[in-house]
């Protein structure tokens, strides 16, 4: 298994979470070109109020042109479910430019209904 990353070990509560980014299917089409060059951004975010922020940031390879990117990465991430949120963001690289957004989706893990595979 990969190395964990986000809280501390030794945080109570914690529990270690392995997320597979998998593929995107007929993403926007951003380059002059017609195809993109996407990548996926894992935010770990703390959501309790005293203590809210970003925990780390994980990024995925840079798929070159395409709108249909196979990544299949695994990351491992250590979690407090009752205090923490996935945000994954979705961009296309640019070179010269700021990369462009194409999408995002927020994950409260309080909320979301992870199989206990995916909890160690």
């Amino acid at each position: 298994m990969a190395r964990a990353v986000g809280l501390p070990p030794n945080e109570q509560n914690t529990r270690l979470l392995r997320v597979v980014i998998l593929r995107g299917v007929g993403l926007a089409k951003k380059d002059i070109f017609g195809a993109s060059d996407p990548y996926v951004s894992l935010r770990l975010m703390r959501t309790v109020s005293r203590h809210q922020g970003q925990v780390c940031v994980l990024k995925t390879e840079t798929k070159k042109k395409t709108l249909n990117p196979v990544w299949n990465e695994t990351f491992v991430l250590r979690v407090d479910p009752d205090k923490n949120c996935l945000l994954f963001e979705l961009y296309d690289e640019n070179r010269l430019t700021r990369d462009d957004f194409l999408g995002k989706v927020d994950l409260p893990l309080r909320q979301a209904n992870i199989p206990v595979k995916y909890l160690c």
